[in-house]
């Protein structure tokens, strides 16, 4: 008997823990937050257009024209490449507009084709291309950031005279 009431006693201390542990196994929360942030759309706009002037191809051989990446670009020109005087040259400008708080990164063409019109027609040149700063972890202050592209390119004797022009492109993006 003692057996008995000792296996019931049991069964009911089983029971019972069983019960508590099925009612420790459940909680809830009633007031989890959920959270959104809406930023500004990101924007980007050529201000100006990139000008690599106009050029006297060298008599032999390459010649290398450079622009800086800058607001107020340097223009190097070597190996019998020369400029006509007065002539219009400068970095492409570009301003993103955007969130403060928001990181963003650009992203360009590494080259720009230039291809020749007129009696140029089927001659290339290529312009490598730069970037003032840097491409990412950027951000925007006073909701907008001004950068510049420059570049180099190459310019032989043998290439026909006239005019050259190509695309390229850069976009923005938040991260």
């Amino acid at each position: 008997m003692k057996k008995l009431v000792f296996v019931f006693a049991s069964l009911f201390i089983i029971a019972f823990a069983t019960q508590n542990v099925k009612a420790q196994n459940q909680a809830e929360v009633s007031n989890a937050v959920a959270n959104a942030k809406i930023v500004t759309p990101i924007t980007i706009n050529n201000d100006l257009t990139f000008e690599l002037g106009k050029l006297v191809k060298p008599g032999e051989g390459t010649g290398v024209l450079a622009i800086v990446a800058s607001e107020t670009p340097g223009r190097n020109l070597t190996s019998g490449l020369t400029a006509i005087p007065g002539d219009i040259w400068r970095a492409a400008k570009f301003t993103v507009t955007g969130d403060d708080t928001q990181s963003f990164s650009i992203i360009k063409d590494g080259t720009i084709t230039l291809s020749g019109t007129g009696d140029a027609t089927g001659d290339e040149l290529t312009v490598n291309t730069t970037i003032s700063g840097g491409t990412s972890n950027l951000t925007t202050s006073g909701n907008s950031y001004i950068f510049y592209i420059g570049g180099t390119m190459d310019v032989p004797s043998t290439i026909k005279s006239g005019e050259y022009t190509g695309t390229y492109e850069v976009s923005v993006q938040y991260e």
